[in-house]
Order: C-alpha cells, then structure tokens, then sequence
C-alpha cells in the first residue's frame, strides 16, 4: 500500500513539472512567433533571415529589421557587382507628374518574374518620387539623368543606389536604373503623359504610374500662319473658312487632346516631330517615323498635322520610353 502511495506521488510530481515546463516553453513561444511573423511582414525577408535577426536582437524589433536592411544591402551590392554583366532587359517605368511638372523613370531587372514583384513595384515607386524631388527645383525645364547620376539621387534612407542595393540583396536578382526624363512645361504650355499601365498605381509613393511605355508630350495653342516654323509647331498651312467650319466639331479640350497625343506617341513611336517645310511624308505611312506626318492612330484618315490645325495647336517636344529597349547610346558603348 505504501510502495502504490508513493508511485501515485511521484507520478502526480511528474505530471506538475511536466504541465509547469510545457506552460513556460508555450507562453515564451507565443511571442517570439509573433515577433517573427511580424518581422517577416515588415520586411520581406525570409524565415531563416529574420530568426537570425531576432537572435541578435530579441527585444527591439527595430534594430533587428535594421540590421536585416544593412545585411541586404550588403548583400545586394556584392550580388549587384556579380552579376552585372547579366541582361536586364525586363523591369517598369515609374511616372509621376504634378501640375505643370513630370518624370519618368525606367529601372530594369532580368525577369518579368520580378518585375511583377511588390518589392520591384515598390523600389520603381520610391525612385520615382526620389528622383521627381531632386529635380523639381531645377532652373531647366528639361532635364535627362543618366545611370550615374541617378545612383547618387538622394532617398530618406541615403541614395537610390544603396535603395536599389537593399532590394536586389532581398530579392536575389540583378536591378538597375537606367535613365530618367524631368519635363516642366513652360507658362502657357500643357504637359500631357500616358501610361501603358501594368497593375494598379504605387499610390504610396506619390501615385506614380507603372508601366512598359509612357510618354510625354507638350503642346500649346497657336494662330497657325503660313510663316509658322513647323519644326516646332504643326503645319505651315492656314485653313480657309470652309475647313475651319467644318473642323470646328472635331476641336478637343486641350487636356483630351494632349492625353491623345501622348497615347499616339506611345504606339506610333515617332522617332522626330517633322518640317512640313523641308520634309516629305514616306511613301509607306506604316514606316513614318515623324510625329506631324503620321496617320492619328483614331482616325486614319487624317494625319498629326491635321488634327493639330483643327484644334490651333502646336507640339513643342515630347519623349517616349520603353522599357528595355535598346539605345544607341549603350549599343555604341557596349
């Protein structure tokens, strides 16, 4: 009776320190997968990554997703100097534009696999606001920023380069911006954009657009005369009477007008503006490369030069982007 008394005991003793040990390890468990779930949300990084991150700094989450953004971008410049020789023929072009100002930029990466990625989405957006920033205050109304100078663009976290960096160490794909336009339009002017978009826009970043083309065009009204220098108006022709009675239905708002133009940019491809004074249209319309000389991709029947007249107006400048496309600049070079 006694030896069965003391087995009871001991088992009830067990059991105490077994459901006592369970209770610590659940309660102590319960937080750090927490933490590590919401570390991964917040940053991105892997499983692995954040347990090693919440290893070193077990009760600040902010120095942990600080050392995992100082690992990535460790990380993501030496995998950028690796492999930097690899196409980047994939990627976005951001595009942000205020009232009278714009830019697009253009970040390439291998895949379009990542190009879809939030993370990819994210960093075109971020460098697209960056970039608009640093040069909004320019004195030029145009300017163009090459690879260099757009690596050394300031970001809130220190320069686009070191962005770029953070992104490729946490994807594991080569990234790389690759140019940048800045048009403001002058007063009385109108600055008009299109986006071939790809999903929604990165409204965190300023609602910068995304997409595989864009465009921007700048037009402004005009008295067409036959003396008007069409290189950088629409056609040295006055209209009779007749003519502008009957174009007076065709006239469009100057926004719709600039918005259409800007579309044609992007699917004509116009490679000039054109001089009606000392151009010929091409024989074959399908291979015309300047704008006033091709057909307006909503009528055919009519060209650029025609709906410019009916609407009194002129094209000043515009620039067409499409992402990955080749450049005789980097063709020369290469």
């Amino acid at each position: 009776m006694l030896s069965i008394t003391k087995s009871r005991s001991f088992l009830r003793i067990q059991l105490c320190r077994h459901f006592h040990s369970s209770n610590i390890v659940f309660n102590d468990a319960a937080p750090r997968k927490a933490s590590l779930a919401n570390l991964r949300k917040a940053t991105g990084f892997s499983i692995l990554q954040c347990k090693k991150a919440l290893e070193k700094f077990p009760d600040d989450m902010e120095k942990a997703e600080a050392w995992l953004n100082e690992q990535a971008a460790e990380q993501g410049w030496a995998k950028a100097n690796k492999l930097g020789h690899r196409p980047m023929s994939q990627g976005l072009i951001g595009v942000l534009k205020k009232d009278s100002m714009g830019i697009m930029v253009e970040v390439n990466c291998e895949t379009d696999f990542v190009a879809r990625n939030d993370k990819f989405r994210g960093l075109v957006g971020k460098v697209t606001s960056a970039c608009f920033h640093h040069v909004k205050d320019s004195s030029e109304d145009k300017v163009s920023l090459t690879k260099e100078a757009l690596s050394a663009v300031p970001t809130p976290e220190g320069n686009v380069g070191d962005a770029v960096a953070l992104v490729v160490g946490s994807v594991g794909e080569n990234m790389a911006v690759r140019r940048a336009a800045f048009f403001r339009a002058p007063e009385g002017s109108l600055l008009s954009s299109y986006v071939h978009a790809v999903g929604a826009s990165h409204v965190d970043e300023g609602d910068c657009l995304l997409g595989k083309y864009a465009s921007f065009v700048l037009t402004k009204p005009a008295e067409l005369t036959a003396s008007e220098n069409v290189t950088e108006a629409t056609a040295g022709e006055t209209a009779t009477k007749e003519t502008e009675e009957e174009d007076e239905d065709d006239k469009m708002d100057p926004a719709d007008l600039g918005r259409r133009l800007s579309q044609q940019v992007v699917g004509m491809n116009p490679l000039t503006l054109g001089d009606l004074q000392t151009d010929k249209p091409s024989d074959d319309k399908g291979e015309e490369t300047r704008f006033l000389f091709q057909e307006y991709q909503f009528n055919t029947e009519k060209t650029i030069k025609d709906v410019l007249l009916e609407n009194q107006a002129m094209v000043t400048d515009f620039v067409r982007y499409e992402c990955g496309e080749e450049l005789s600049e980097e063709a020369s070079s290469s």
